[in-house]
């Protein structure tokens, strides 16, 4: 799936309901345009720079939002998504959680 986001433009994910949305963290990793909403976790995993669409909204607003994005030279910052999803910060997370549970 790498490769398949490496090599796109953007990656939309919509949902009311989405648990995680590991796809948005690899898109916002490697800097590729992202596109979610504001539905379970999307929001909080999406890097900053992407567009967020807001459910409450209908849906008839969404699209110039999303044409004026996708025309814009603005790309999402890689860090903001490194920084806080890497392998040393979920070791940290896990040990956390283990040592509460002794």
């Amino acid at each position: 799936i790498n490769n398949l986001i490496r090599n796109s433009s953007s990656v939309v994910l919509l949902s009311k309901y989405e648990g995680f949305g590991l796809p948005v963290i690899e898109a916002g990793a490697l800097g590729i345009k992202t596109i979610v909403t504001d539905g379970g976790a999307l929001k909080e995993v999406a890097p900053a720079g992407a567009l967020v669409l807001k459910l409450s909204e209908d849906e008839k607003h969404w699209a110039p939002k999303v044409i004026s994005y996708l025309n814009s030279n603005e790309r999402p910052d890689p860090t903001s998504v490194t920084d806080k999803f890497n392998w040393s910060n979920v070791g940290d997370f896990l040990e956390n959680i283990a040592s509460r549970s002794r």
